[in-house]
């Protein structure tokens, strides 16, 4: 799990399959689901309202953009504040990129565009190690 994110996600499902907590994800059964995976005092943290709550807010927005969550963990590197790395496109994140694409003499744009991405690489890529 600690090798990189990819192998803690696969980690994470395997774990969810084998345990028999994909019937309750499928269910939307967040109490069963919370009590599988948090253990039997998941209530005292709310986990299952959370869990709720967090299939509610995705359920009408969808789900987060990887290629957002890049350019905002980009951005925090070097500097800009975009808000929370969540992959959802906020003021503070556009923001962010918009006053990098001004840095960089970029056009400024409203989505993330593959110039943007391509300039944000490199600049975390030059960072000192």
């Amino acid at each position: 799990m600690v090798v990189s994110e990819n192998e803690q996600l696969l980690c994470t499902v395997g774990t969810l399959i084998e345990g028999g907590s994909v019937a309750a994800l499928r269910a939307k059964d967040w109490a069963n689901f919370a009590r599988r995976y948090n253990g039997p005092n998941y209530a005292i943290n709310n986990y299952h309202v959370r869990l709720s709550a967090a299939y509610q807010k995705f359920s009408y927005g969808g789900t987060p953009d990887l290629r957002i969550r890049m350019a905002q963990t980009c951005l925090k590197y070097l500097g800009w504040h975009p808000g929370p790395v969540d992959g959802i496109v906020g003021k503070q994140t556009r923001d962010a990129m918009n006053l990098f694409q001004a840095k960089e003499h970029l056009n400024i744009t409203k989505v993330l565009d593959d110039e943007t991405q391509a300039c944000l690489r490199s600049r975390v890529e030059a960072l000192p190690l």
